[in-house]
């Protein structure tokens, strides 16, 4: 069985058995919902494109219907995606965009009403492709950073096939696709991808050359012919007249021209004649003959010499002028085998000009070398060498007359490598004394000078030397004195060196006596050749002196100095040392003694404007080891003194032994900490940090330790006058469980110093009892005793006093935590104070209750109930949910409140009911908590944390209660007693799922008191939308949205089920409002209110059970797009969209957020 996928024209039949298609199509089947559907198109589309991927044109058409697909199944399901799935998904996109790209598709943008390439065309690069697809995915929400996109795409590009070129960038080949460009724009961040009109095929030109033709081109002047590229095999007729050469061959190699059974005949004036060794010629009786010719006038034009075997052994050219017929060359030959061996030169006065000798050999007879003279000295000029290969290997120039010592000076030598390419050039000046020596690579493609040296004309010392690099860029330049020191040498008196790309990269300088004094280091980049170090050295010992460091703008990063001369133990003591930040400000400066051993540490917070010192710290000169580190704030204050034993102990540690720290505004000292000899803190004291009316720092804390296990003795508390407010002492030592138990704990009245309590612990450290005092310096009596049980901890029995030390009330507990978790009360009994009878008492059932007149009938802890407020991510609120214990309960039972832990997590439970529950869209029952007010007028204020600012949402909040109740609610200041408060706190909703909290009072299903907490703006921002809503950052909770479910819980309404209520345990985008659930939920409490709002009502804040439409929603943009990339078809520039009709009316998918 197969699927057929189909665009345009283009069908092809994909296996539903393969791999991944079968696992979509099985998931699908299973669970025919939406996003297992887009995920099998998905799946068809990428598998079609996967066997089509090779196929111009048509790959392009399916890797474009892959592309829109696994965009819609990114928007679909990319939420349920974890990273890896959603970056292997990028990848697959990116080898749909690469073969969309290399088969000639370009993707434009609209930028500015200017439409430009994004990538695509007849060349891309890899940032378009970068660019192309981060956009879709962005747009789609993958969440990738650019890094994953990055290499996603460079993956792709490499699974291709596809390389650069040397610029970076990609050559698409023709596919011969049709109407290939396309437009991606909108007005909205850019959101549809539609055909558009032109054509990037084109037609790459061809042409053939005929093989056996050749050219043949007469030269400019008529003097020459060349013949190209030359016949191969091909006979040639060819007649040259006239004063022409003929020049067989135009390549490098020359050519050669053959005759066979054929003769050259010149006519003319200055005819050649030469004799072969076939020739018989008769001659004197020696056997040699001399054969002269004569021109048309009579005048001799050469002389040839033969021997008796016919062989010839020279030549004489004249110039065949019936004047002055004198001669211009004589050839020599070698009698033994005819090879020339000599040419010699003359002058029109019969001086010898020149000569040039061959080797005499028949199979190479090479010039070995050629000298010029002087016709007037007769003195050489020059002399060249020659190699066996015809190449030149010298040349070397003379003055051509001679000095007063007799000689002819040298004025130049060049040199050659075997391949004719110069090695070496040395000048000389007109005494003959060598200037300068050029070196050459001695190479045919490129022969760059390497070196030039440069000699001082009076002693012939090298006073320079400069080498250079093949790209012609100098690498080095040294200079030197120019003539031999004391000790015979020519001391160097500069030295640079350069990069590859000729920037200077060092610069080193010396006195006169060659000894180095300093070096100047730099980048060596083209564009920038800044500085980086500076040193300096003794010209005495040779040793460093100084270095300093620069950064890339010019400025000092530090400074170092030395003592320019070696110690006993042969090192150059360091004698400072200061850092610079980028700015050219400060950071630190250290200091050394005498032998180098570091003394201190300075260090400067590095700007500009005031580059005031943040620290000292001083070091111990003879250990190395720190023994003071002081600390200060920007205003030149002392913040902290901390001192050191400045040697390492037995451990290896240097021993702290005080620290101190100050107030940076008053300068008074805030606190300070106390350690033995070992560097145990023995002590720690706390100060007010500024004067009191006494003039005094008061103190506010002090803790002692023991020094053998470093555990906490004793601490006492004190308030901002210095008066003790609490003094709690520990065993000193861990126990079995790690803990240093508490011994007791004493509290104070900071106005007067009586005492108010006295808390009693085991040696366990378990609390048995606290006695409370009254807290007055007169008659400081005790007002209660509360003991507990050693085993569980639970209270066993809280005794009352009165003033005069007389018992009126002993309450007993059972002491240890029933099924419910509670300290169930046994029986409570009342005494006459004044005879100390008992005068009543009522037992206990054992559940907590009292059995006659129980206050807490009502099955409350202490009258108490609570209700959740969730919001943040699904999984946030997910493991909210599914939690034993609830963040409020945590944070109840971390200060003993075990009433409150045991309301919230029944709060929590019923929330977890209602998830728990089959959820209803508009529909649905309300749940109440079994307790209302009495009355139809409702007092409320807002907390001091909350303050005036969100007044109107809170108000606007009531108001739609209000309408939908017919109570009456009333705002009073935060001082006045009010029914409902609302405040903020600190309840982390991005990590709790927390957004408010209800807690409230009741007995016999009466509401007597409610507190509301929100989420504090300062811990999880409020963001004003485009219509003025708030929503807490990384929610979708608005804030009024909040007010309404928490006011709804304060009036007796619990969680329900209905997820268009705004009573759902949950709230989401779909019920930031009251619905009809709600309204019959309140009204079933408080009645029927004459001005309720019907569903639909909009302005009196109740919402119709349906969405309201005409929204306009990132999904909605990103299903154009999707149905406009798949429109592509390469053939018809057709417009058929891949959007099935049930998408349209697919619920907007957002991340739902809670809110209780």
């Amino acid at each position: 069985m197969t699927t057929p996928v189909t665009v345009g024209t283009f069908v092809v039949g994909v296996p539903d058995n393969a791999a991944n298609v079968a696992a979509a199509a099985s998931a699908y089947e299973n669970d025919g919902t939406y996003s297992n559907k887009v995920a099998y198109n998905a799946a068809l589309a990428n598998a079609a494109a996967l066997l089509t991927s090779a196929i111009p044109g048509e790959g392009a058409a399916f890797a474009a219907n892959a592309f829109a697909a696994n965009l819609a199944n990114l928007v679909q399901n990319g939420e349920s995606m974890n990273a890896t799935s959603r970056a292997s998904l990028a990848v697959t996109m990116a080898g749909d965009l690469v073969t969309m790209v290399g088969q000639g598709v370009e993707f434009l943008g609209l930028a500015a009403s200017t439409v430009s390439i994004i990538a695509g065309g007849a060349t891309f690069t890899v940032g378009g492709l970068i660019n192309a697809l981060g956009f879709a995915l962005n747009a789609a929400g993958a969440g990738l950073d650019s890094a994953t996109i990055a290499n996603a795409v460079q993956q792709a590009l490499q699974n291709s096939g596809l390389t650069p070129d040397s610029s970076g960038n990609y050559t698409v080949s023709n596919t011969g696709l049709s109407d290939s460009n396309f437009i991606c724009d909108a007005s909205n961040a850019a959101s549809m991808l539609n055909i558009s009109q032109g054509n990037n095929t084109y037609q790459q030109p061809t042409a053939t050359d005929p093989n056996n033709v050749a050219t043949v081109t007469l030269g400019d002047d008529g003097s020459y012919v060349v013949i190209s590229p030359g016949l191969n095999g091909t006979n040639l007729n060819l007649n040259v007249d006239g004063n022409s050469d003929l020049t067989v061959g135009s390549g490098s190699n020359g050519g050669t021209l053959t005759i066979d059974n054929g003769t050259i005949t010149a006519s003319g004036n200055a005819n050649p004649i030469s004799a072969g060794a076939s020739d018989v010629i008769a001659g004197a009786s020696n056997g040699s003959l001399t054969v002269s010719v004569f021109n048309g006038a009579g005048a001799e034009a050469a002389d040839m010499e033969l021997n008796s075997s016919g062989q010839e052994t020279s030549v004489q050219d004249f110039t065949g002028t019936t004047t002055d017929d004198y001669e211009t060359n004589q050839f020599n030959y070698n009698v033994a085998n005819g090879a020339e061996t000599s040419n010699l030169l003359f002058n029109s006065s019969g001086q010898e000009t020149g000569i040039d000798n061959y080797a005499g050999t028949t199979t190479n007879d090479y010039e070995t070398s050629a000298m010029t003279l002087s016709a007037t000295t007769g003195w050489e000029t020059s002399d060249t060498q020659y190699n066996s290969a015809g190449q030149e290997t010298s040349d070397e120039t003379y003055a051509g007359a001679a000095n007063s010592a007799g000689i002819d000076p040298t004025t130049g030598l060049l040199t050659f490598a075997s391949n004719g390419a110069e090695t070496s050039s040395e000048q000389f000046n007109s005494a003959g004394v060598e200037t300068g020596v050029v070196d050459y690579a001695g190479t045919t493609t490129d022969d760059y000078e390497t070196a030039a040296i440069t000699l001082s004309a009076t002693t012939g010392w090298e006073t320079s030397d400069t080498s250079y690099n093949s790209a012609g860029h100098e690498t080095s330049d040294e200079t030197y004195a120019g003539a031999a020191d004391s000790a015979g040498i020519d001391p160097t008196t500069g030295l640079i060196t350069f990069a590859s790309n000729g920037a200077e990269t060092s610069s080193e300088q010396f006195n006169s006596s060659g000894a180095e004094t300093g070096v100047d280091d730099y980048a060596g980049t083209t564009t920038n050749n800044y500085e980086t170090s500076a040193i300096t050295l003794s010209a005495t010992s040779g040793w460093e002196t100084s270095d300093t460091q620069f950064n890339s703008a010019g400025q000092e990063t530090s400074y170092e100095s030395y003592a320019g001369a070696a110690d006993s133990a042969g090192i150059d003591p360091e004698a400072g040392f200061i850092t610079f930040a980028s700015n050219g400000a400060e950071t630190s400066s250290e200091q050394f003694n005498s032998s180098g051993v570091e003394t201190g540490v300075d260090d400067y917070v590095g700007n500009t404007t005031d580059d005031y010192e943040t620290s000292a710290i001083t070091l111990s000169a003879t250990t190395g080891w720190e023994t003071s580190d002081t600390q200060f704030n920007s205003a030149g204050q002392e913040t902290s003194y901390e001192t050191y034993g400045g040697a390492a102990d037995s451990a290896g540690i240097d021993p702290e032994a005080g620290l101190i720290t100050f107030n940076a505004s008053t300068g008074w000292e805030a606190s300070d900490t106390q350690f033995n000899s070992t560097g145990q803190e023995t002590a720690y004291e706390t100060y007010g940090g500024a004067a009191d009316s006494a003039g005094i720092d008061p103190e506010t804390g002090f803790s002692t330790y023991n020094p053998s296990t470093s555990w906490e003795t004793s601490d006492t508390q004190f308030d901002s006058v210095g008066q003790e407010t609490a003094y709690e002492t520990y065993a000193g030592a861990k126990d079995s469980a790690g803990i240093d138990p508490t011994t007791g704990l004493d509290t104070y009245n900071a106005s007067n110093g009586a005492e108010t309590s006295s808390e009693q612990f085991n040696s366990a450290g378990v609390e048995t009892g606290v006695d409370n005092f009254v807290g007055t310096p007169t008659d400081d009596y005790e007002t209660s005793a509360i003991s507990y049980s050693a085993t569980t901890g639970w209270e066993t029995s809280d005794t009352i006093y009165n003033s005069a030390g007389q018992v009126t009330e002993i309450e007993n507990y059972a002491g240890s935590a029933n099924s419910s978790d509670v300290d169930p009360e046994t029986g409570i009994a009342t005494y006459n104070p004044s005879t100390g009878a008992e005068t009543g008492s009522e037992p206990g059932d054992g559940s907590g209750y009292q059995t006659a007149s129980n206050p807490f009938s009502d099955g409350g802890y202490d009258g108490f109930s609570g209700s959740y407020g969730f919001a943040g991510k699904q999984s946030v609120v997910n493991a909210a949910l599914g939690s034993d214990i609830g963040s409020i309960a945590q944070y109840d039972l971390s200060i003993g409140d075990q009433e409150g832990a045991a309301a919230a997590e029944a709060a929590l439970q019923q929330a977890q009911e209602m998830a728990a529950a089959t959820p209803t869209a508009g529909t649905g029952t309300a749940v109440d908590s079994g307790s209302k007010w009495t009355g139809d007028a409702i007092t409320w204020s807002l907390g001091a944390s909350i303050g005036s600012q969100y007044d109107a949402e809170v108000q606007q909040a009531f108001a739609t209660w209000a309408a939908a109740s017919g109570l009456t609610f009333a705002e009073v200041s935060a001082t006045s007693p009010a029914d409902i408060q609302i405040g903020f706190s600190d309840l982390n909703t991005l990590t709790s799922g927390v957004a408010g909290y209800t807690s409230y009072q009741a007995s016999a299903g009466q509401l007597s008191a409610a507190t509301i907490q929100l989420e504090d703006p300062g811990q999880d921002a409020l963001v004003a939308g485009s219509d003025g809503q708030l929503t807490y950052s990384g929610t979708s909770a608005t804030l009024e949205q909040v007010l309404l479910h928490e006011i709804g819980h304060a009036l007796g309404l619990a969680d329900d089920s209905d997820q268009d209520s705004v009573m759902y345990y949950e709230l989401t985008s779909n019920n930031q409002t009251l619905d009809s659930t709600d309204i019959a939920g309140i009204q079933s409490l408080y009645g029927s209110a004459g001005n309720v709002a019907q569903p639909g009502a909009g302005k009196a804040g109740i919402a119709a059970s349906t969405p309201a439409g005409g929204q306009i929603t990132v999904n909605d943009q990103l299903s154009q797009l999707i149905a406009g990339m798949a429109s592509f078809n390469p053939r018809s520039a057709g417009n058929t969209s891949l959007m099935h009709d049930d998408h349209a009316h697919h619920h907007h998918m957002v991340l739902a957020v809670g809110a209780h």
